[in-house]
């Protein structure tokens, strides 16, 4: 049988099936509801070729996440220092090896080496980009700086209760997220909110916020918490 909400929760289950897969057949893994399917009122963690499976494997990381999980590890291969210390012409070249769209403006790019070279950011593991014009810091980033501080003592992020979606005017179809981020010698977490409002929704699947809202919330929950304790 899959995996039932009282066994792990939904944010939890969303990561899940997005880095692993079903051990018993390798096809990728889903989130559904329960109730349709006949295990009641509740989401599910399904194997998406035979719901019967119930054991997942290891994960299928991207390279991109998995450069997003080396740097929660401390495991990047240039720290700030070292980026800050890279001339310009050395970081537009780093700039120009990045996933970037092939028609980004030149000028775009000096504008991000530039950045880049004043914050100690690294555009290869897509830590910077531009987005409206301008410049725009990832999570990556903020994971990264985070865990160079070393006073970064954990992170945690969940959807909403129906309680806290009241509060903050949450309506049907917005996801809402929240995030507490961990630091050392403090008590308190600092709480970081992450929304995706419904009419953000519905667009192309090839933008995040319409393939994944959940993860979209919650990023910006992340980035939240992570602004407010950094």
């Amino acid at each position: 049988m899959p995996i039932l909400e009282e066994d792990m929760d939904y944010g939890t289950m969303v990561r899940r099936s997005k880095t692993h897969k079903c051990a018993a057949c390798g096809a990728g893994l889903g989130v559904a509801w329960g109730q349709s399917l006949g295990y009641g009122a509740q989401y599910i963690l399904r194997c998406g070729r035979k719901i019967a499976h119930d054991v997942i494997n290891e994960p299928r990381v991207s390279a991109r996440d998995r450069a997003m999980l080396n740097t929660l590890r401390g495991e990047t291969g240039m720290d700030s220092t070292a980026l800050m210390k890279m001339d310009e012409a050395t970081m537009l070249a780093r700039v120009n090896k990045a996933q970037w769209p092939q028609d980004m403006e030149q000028g775009d790019r000096a504008m991000l080496a530039t950045v880049a070279v004043s914050y100690g950011l690294d555009p290869l593991l897509g830590e910077l980009l531009v987005y409206r014009g301008a410049p725009f810091i990832t999570i990556n980033a903020r994971y990264r700086k985070a865990q160079e501080t070393g006073q970064f003592d954990g992170m945690e992020a969940r959807p909403a209760t129906t309680e806290e979606r009241k509060q903050r005017d949450a309506v049907d179809g917005d996801v809402l997220y929240r995030c507490e981020v961990h630091k050392k010698g403090i008590k308190m977490p600092f709480v970081g909110w992450g929304k995706v409002r419904k009419t953000e929704q519905g667009g192309s699947q090839a933008l995040p916020i319409n393939s994944d809202p959940h993860r979209m919330a919650e990023k910006r929950s992340e980035a939240m918490a992570l602004r407010k304790a950094f």
